[in-house]
């Protein structure tokens, strides 16, 4: 029930929304604190708002029993065995006028690269990854899923490209931004 907030607002033609004005629900801070890692993302828009700009960080805990041992198939794609260093992803979003397609580029601080292409799906977004450089070839299927206005599961369809990319996991909003 969205009323015109005057009427000589509502004869004027809006502009065309930015076709990235979807996903500025993803603007604020998110934290997924499970077993044996703690995830974090920010997200922010770039100046002018052409692009939205994801960092995400992934620690991961010394606690042994937190991690899988080799072979353990009940949590594929969440923790690689055996200890890690911390994870810094920055993601850039955009929108692609030729292809009209969202579209989005994954840095990792080891020097991983992959490319995305974002669908809307009814119940989220579906991102198709493809890694670049020594991870070519490798794809997989992310799917972002909204939970009410402050969460968001992240799953994928494989572990290929895991250690590009945040953990498979539930993210909670801890603020918002603007």
């Amino acid at each position: 029930s969205m009323r015109a907030e005057s009427s000589s607002q509502a004869s004027a033609t809006p502009p065309p929304a930015h076709p990235l004005a979807e996903l500025g629900w993803l603007v604020g801070s998110w934290e997924d604190i499970g077993a044996g890692v703690t995830a974090g993302t920010a997200c922010f828009w770039s100046a002018g708002r052409g692009f939205l700009v994801r960092t995400h960080t992934v620690t991961f805990d010394d606690t042994p029993e937190a991690r899988p041992t080799p072979g353990d198939e009940r949590i594929p794609g969440l923790l690689p065995a055996g200890p890690r260093r911390p994870l810094e992803l920055t993601e850039i979003i955009g929108w692609d006028p030729r292809e009209r397609a969202v579209r989005s580029w994954v840095f990792t601080s080891t020097g991983g690269f992959a490319e995305g292409t974002w669908s809307r799906e009814a119940s989220g977004w579906k991102v198709r990854l493809e890694g670049r450089g020594a991870d070519s070839g490798l794809t997989c299927i992310c799917a972002l899923v909204p939970q009410g206005a402050d969460g968001l599961t992240v799953t994928y369809d494989t572990d290929a490209l895991a250690h590009l990319l945040p953990p498979a996991c539930d993210f909670v909003r801890t603020a918002r931004a603007e």
